[in-house]
């Protein structure tokens, strides 16, 4: 399941460039409320392939439509931008996940500048095809 998330701008401007570790942290607490046993397992175990474990759970960067860099901070010029957060498809957790993130508000940042995001839209993007060779 790949969900695209817009973000509305609510309140400040400035992230840390290196933002992954405050994002990760964001969804990982949305995940948390909603049901700590799954967010554990999520974090901890993921799904299991022998000896191979792999996490079930990843997200892309932000799209930032428009941004400047002010030194080691990253300064949002838009109103709005875009992530992608994707998850195994486990067609149990489907309405579970879709309902977590639907209207409402995360914030992301540091000690030093966090950003608030309300979540605007929120769509299931279809499934990749995966095929044998690429065209």
């Amino acid at each position: 399941m790949r969900l695209k998330l817009e973000l509305k701008l609510v309140e400040g401007t400035t992230l840390p460039c290196n933002y992954m570790y405050e994002l990760s942290s964001c969804l990982y607490k949305i995940l948390n409320e909603g049901n700590p046993e799954f967010t554990s397992w999520l974090h901890d175990s993921g799904f299991c392939k022998g000896k191979k474990t792999f996490k079930i759970f990843t997200f892309s960067n932000l799209y930032i439509p428009r941004f400047q860099i002010e030194g080691d901070r990253l300064r949002i010029l838009a109103h709005a931008i875009r992530l992608i957060v994707s998850f195994y498809p486990i067609e149990a957790i489907d309405a579970f996940v879709i309902g977590l993130f639907r209207n409402r508000r995360i914030e992301i940042g540091d000690r030093k500048s966090r950003v608030m995001f309300e979540i605007s839209t929120l769509e299931r993007m279809p499934e990749p095809e995966f095929v044998s060779r690429i065209v």
